[in-house]
């Protein structure tokens, strides 16, 4: 199998200097909002009250936010989903700028952050 080719031509130089956006210098589109509002009023609707914390690495993160979030809430897939998409987009956004490999996040009221 060849080496692929990792220079950077004379015509792509324009792509070193471009800025990376992060995900919280964007806006965030109608379809993630809706999906965030709606699994987060089903949330307050059946008063249910998360408290999650977890440490690691994105993966134990966000797998362990999927699978009680889920737990938690089960008939609504489809909108766990899109925020647990935006929120991984997030947090790889801030380890990246940060450059953190392990983190403590906390789901739920500000009283254990």
């Amino acid at each position: 199998m060849p080496s692929p080719n990792l220079t950077v031509s004379a015509a792509d130089e324009h792509l070193a200097d471009t800025h990376v956006l992060r995900l919280w210098a964007q806006d965030l589109d109608d379809e993630t909002q809706n999906a965030i509002d709606i699994f987060l009023t089903n949330l307050a609707a059946q008063n249910i009250r998360p408290d999650i914390t977890v440490t690691g690495d994105i993966v134990a993160i966000v797998t362990t936010l999927s699978q009680s979030l889920q737990a938690m809430v089960p008939g609504h897939p489809a909108t766990l989903k899109t925020m647990l998409d935006y929120t991984t987009r997030f947090l790889a956004d801030y380890m990246l700028e940060t450059g953190t490999i392990t983190m403590k996040v906390h789901f739920g009221s500000g009283d254990n952050a």
